[in-house]
């Protein structure tokens, strides 16, 4: 597997960028991923680009997602597009796409694992894109995720960098702004890692959601929710709401795991709160509050189990919270995965994780998924990969490791 990271800068480099010998010598391989992340969102910018992959690498598989943040040589970027260019030499690649309004998240959750379920392949991984249809979405996950357990599942939730109110998911042909993207990886020599963390400390004391509606939590310990945000932190239930609170999300315990739930929005007439994930009547929790030595701390140890998996590329999919949070220093968290392997991704609203012994729609997480084809060498030595970089390109990379070859 070989993995060349590119910021875009119009489509000319980019076809440039596509024929130079170093990138093109590997169109001969099996499969080809292309993911593509961007602050605009912009149905033309998103099909200029797929007709300039397509043309050169016709195969190729191609999603894209609107972005609020992007991830590109391990460090963050803002208002830009980005793309990672995935080879693989011996693993194969299936992509779904689907529609999905609101109220329509069952029907489009169930679609993807029949579709799945009808490869009839030994399914190594699964990689999802969505746009933010409602926070039902975490609930459907998880019925699909028990459906086929054992498989590691990641990915993120478009964002919204212009802050109009829309985000936006594309398939290779057609961007949605109310859609799933579903890529099925299958190979024999294919290996995954997924690890995420959190870093969040409990703020308050422990409270109860007592009521809600189908999209809003109405009550917590029987009075109006919002109330917990207006008394613990003085925020106030106005335009500003989301960029208030989002450093504070509920910490809830569920099945022996912490996670966060993030507000999006407040209504001030009837005292309610929306958020980017599910809640359940009868869940506990805390308002939480962002320790950036503890999410160092947290990030370097998932960067250390990383490191022992010998990734040849490293996919990046980490919360709005915690660029918002760490501001230049968040990339404290990632820019380690450089030094292992070429490293991408971008600031989402909400991170897929699902492995064998923890799944969930997270908020305020980073989630790290690292790609090998085959073994590795156990006593080869990390090296921070040599570069050949022009303005527009990142890295054109050697592994500063031994991969034993596939034949």
């Amino acid at each position: 597997m070989k993995q060349f990271n590119y910021r875009f800068s119009g489509t000319e480099d980019l076809s440039r960028f596509l024929q130079t010998e170093e990138i093109f010598s590997y169109e001969g391989y099996l499969s080809q991923l292309v993911q593509i992340y961007s602050a605009e969102g912009d149905i033309e910018l998103f099909s200029s680009i797929g007709a300039a992959i397509k043309n050169l690498f016709p195969s190729a598989v191609i999603v894209g997602a609107s972005s609020v943040g992007e991830i590109i040589d391990g460090g963050m970027q803002t208002g830009s597009t980005v793309m990672l260019f995935s080879f693989f030499e011996s693993s194969s690649l299936n992509l779904f796409s689907y529609e999905c309004d609101p109220g329509m998240e069952e029907a489009a959750w169930r679609k993807l694992d029949g579709d799945i379920k009808a490869l009839e392949i030994d399914v190594r991984g699964l990689f999802i894109l969505s746009t933010l249809v409602s926070n039902n979405m975490g609930k459907m996950f998880n019925t699909i995720t028990a459906r086929n357990p054992g498989i590691p599942v990641f990915g993120g939730v478009a964002g919204d960098f212009t802050n109009e109110g829309t985000t936006t998911v594309y398939d290779g042909e057609q961007c949605r702004n109310r859609g799933i993207l579903g890529v099925v990886f299958s190979g024999p020599d294919l290996c995954i890692e997924l690890l995420t963390c959190l870093g969040w400390h409990p703020l308050s004391r422990e409270m109860t959601i007592t009521g809600m509606d189908d999209t809003s939590v109405k009550t917590i310990d029987g009075k109006p929710a919002f109330s917990v945000y207006e008394n613990y932190l003085g925020i106030k239930a106005d335009e500003n709401f989301f960029q208030n609170s989002l450093e504070f999300p509920f910490l809830v315990s569920r099945n022996g795991q912490v996670i966060a739930r993030t507000p999006f929005s407040a209504n001030e007439n009837d005292g309610s709160i929306t958020f980017l994930s599910h809640v359940e009547v009868g869940e506990k929790f805390r308002i939480g509050y962002g320790d950036p030595r503890t999410i160092i701390a947290e990030s370097a140890s998932i960067q250390n189990q990383m490191k022992e998996f010998r990734p040849q590329a490293v996919f990046l999919f980490s919360c709005i919270c915690r660029r918002f949070l760490m501001q230049q220093d968040v990339d404290l968290e990632t820019q380690t995965y450089e030094r292992m392997a070429p490293a991408g991704g971008f600031y989402t609203f909400g991170e897929y994780y699902s492995d064998r012994d923890f799944t969930s729609l997270l908020n305020s997480s980073i989630v790290a998924v690292g790609f090998r084809e085959g073994a590795f060498n156990t006593s080869a030595e990390y090296s921070t990969p040599s570069a050949v970089a022009d303005q527009n390109s990142t890295h054109q990379y050697s592994p500063g490791f031994c991969i034993l070859s596939i034949s």
